[in-house]
């Protein structure tokens, strides 16, 4: 898995390109997340148009950073999820818990409009 960072404005955006299975992925998005935490940002979008596969680990992973990002005053969407990493999401009720958007492009209007 490979972990691509961009700054959008007030927005940082994490496109993964991959799977997302736990261990050193993890390690390796909470870093780059805390990184940017610690910096003072807020809103937080991470792309999984390119991510093929995700199971609870990577649910975990995702819960991790959602809950660090509101620990401190942030936000996070998730954009462009698949239809079996939307199912994962319906299954887990995370659905209720994390907002989805289809894009990067819907992700970043919102923020835009918050």
């Amino acid at each position: 898995m490979s972990i691509k960072t961009q700054k959008i404005d007030s927005v940082i955006l994490l496109a993964l390109d991959g799977n997302i299975l736990g261990g050193p992925e993890s390690t390796e998005i909470n870093q780059n997340l805390l990184k940017f935490i610690e910096e003072g940002y807020k809103k937080f979008i991470i792309d999984l148009s390119n991510v093929n596969i995700m199971n609870s680990s990577g649910l975990g992973t995702l819960i991790a950073s959602l809950t660090a990002i509101k620990k401190n005053g942030g936000s996070l969407r998730i954009a462009g999820a698949n239809n079996k990493i939307q199912n994962l999401f319906n299954v887990t009720k995370l659905n209720t818990v994390f907002e989805l958007s289809e894009t990067v492009d819907i992700a970043l209007q919102f923020f835009k409009e918050s």
